[in-house]
């Protein structure tokens, strides 16, 4: 009998408020959102303010918690205590990579990153995260166990130009619907083995000039993990725009086997940005431009774009 009246209040309360009793149902059964953990830092980024950018972008429009581990560091030897510890991502259900560390070689460290993937942890990789860890044969043809992670062989980039998107999958779950566009100046990063590994699946071509690589690509890690990648993502702009966040969005999702109604959220409106000039060289321009010759990133520019709200 208690159990009956407690069920007639909560269908009274559930018309009172304008809700069907399915929906107040459903809307106490909710999921928990899911939990990522967005790991940014390292050479010639905008770290600073591209780790904001994803996190506000990635929650605007899906049910996921971003935290974040940061290193204001900005040289290719950029560490991250985090990696030390092999139960780095313990209670993550996701990953997304936005180091810039192409000097950090230490073979537990990229251990204990690889082991929590192979076992079966999702992982998004973004931008210079391709070129980072870079082990003996990173150059060379070689698969180093980033690449195998990654799904992806690549060593360089040119000049900073517009970018062609190809979108060849257009069935494909993470790409549906989504339509060809070009970027603004970005970087178009070669893929020096002729494409993607076995294990993983082109999604998006860029081409820029007489070049074409691809750009975007899901692989699958070990037989277990879900990886989503794109190169994409050198320029505030390019991260803040709703495009890029859509797709990084859909593809996170993806790797986390969740793109779903129930996790994945209407696009927020579009929102006019105002964009500032500092024409001011950042503090820290000289290092950058010492580094880009090692790591293949190039920051030449003295013009810092920052996004105002």
């Amino acid at each position: 009998m208690k159990i009956k009246s407690l069920f007639s209040l909560s269908l009274l309360a559930a018309a009172w408020f304008g809700v069907s009793a399915p929906a107040f149902a459903g809307a106490a059964q909710s999921p928990a959102p899911l939990r990522i953990l967005l790991i940014a830092g390292g050479c010639c980024h905008d770290y600073a303010n591209q780790k904001d950018i994803l996190k506000k972008g990635l929650e605007e429009r899906a049910h996921v918690v971003v935290d974040i581990i940061y290193s204001a560091s900005t040289t290719t030897k950029t560490e991250f205590a985090e990696y030390q510890n092999p139960d780095w991502a313990k209670g993550y259900d996701l990953v997304i990579h936005d180091e810039c560390s192409a000097d950090i070689t230490d073979a537990k460290t990229i251990q204990n990153m690889t082991n929590a993937h192979a076992a079966g942890l999702p992982a998004v990789f973004l931008h210079c995260a391709m070129h980072s860890f870079r082990t003996e044969g990173w150059n060379t043809a070689g698969v180093t166990p980033w690449f195998e992670m990654t799904g992806l062989q690549t060593s360089a980039h040119g000049a900073q130009l517009p970018i062609a998107l190809n979108f060849i999958e257009k069935d494909n779950e993470i790409t549906k619907g989504m339509a060809n566009w070009t970027t603004i100046n970005e970087e178009l990063y070669n893929n020096y083995a002729g494409g993607v590994l076995p294990t993983a699946k082109p999604l998006v071509l860029g081409k820029q000039g007489a070049d074409e690589t691809v750009v975007v690509w899901t692989n699958i890690y070990k037989q277990k993990a879900r990886v989503f990648s794109t190169t994409l993502g050198h320029n505030n702009l390019t991260v803040s725009d709703p495009r890029y966040l859509d797709l990084v969005t859909r593809g996170m999702l993806w790797a986390a086997n969740k793109l779903n109604d129930t996790y994945l959220k209407a696009a927020p409106a579009a929102v006019p940005q105002k964009m500032s000039l500092m024409t001011e060289p950042r503090a820290d321009q000289a290092s950058l431009e010492v580094e880009s010759t090692v790591c293949g990133c190039q920051d030449n520019s003295d013009i810092t774009l920052a996004l105002a709200n």
